[in-house]
């Protein structure tokens, strides 16, 4: 299942508030960067915000406990939910209707696209 316009959006916004929290909380950032400057920067500047999110041992607790964009409980919970991601080299093995067929290691993971198919 695909996300409506309005989830996709809300989950990028999110995701994006997030990766500027934990630039800021870790220097890469200036403290007064906007949401908008952060959004327009290029991919390789969000890159090690990104890393400090994801490496950093409970940088997202603690994004979720601090609340700094004032996120009602419904996009808390999306903050929440990427403490169960999963990092590493993925393959794409084969494209299906619903998902697609992504392999690490020896697991395979049906992946949703969030919008646009992955296809």
């Amino acid at each position: 299942m695909r996300l409506t316009e309005q989830e996709y959006y809300e989950f990028l916004d999110v995701h994006m508030s997030m990766l500027l929290f934990a630039g800021e909380e870790e220097g890469l950032l200036s403290e007064k960067m906007t949401l908008e400057e952060f959004r327009s920067s290029s991919t390789e500047e969000k890159f090690p915000a990104r890393d400090a999110l994801y490496d950093i041992e409970g940088m997202i607790d603690k994004f979720v406990g601090q609340n700094p964009f004032s996120f009602s409980d419904e996009k808390l919970a999306i903050a929440a939910g990427f403490k169960h991601f999963i990092r590493g080299e993925f393959y794409i093995v084969k494209f299906l209707k619903r998902h697609t067929i992504f392999l690490m290691d020896d697991v395979a993971y049906g992946v949703l696209a969030l919008s646009d198919p992955l296809k």
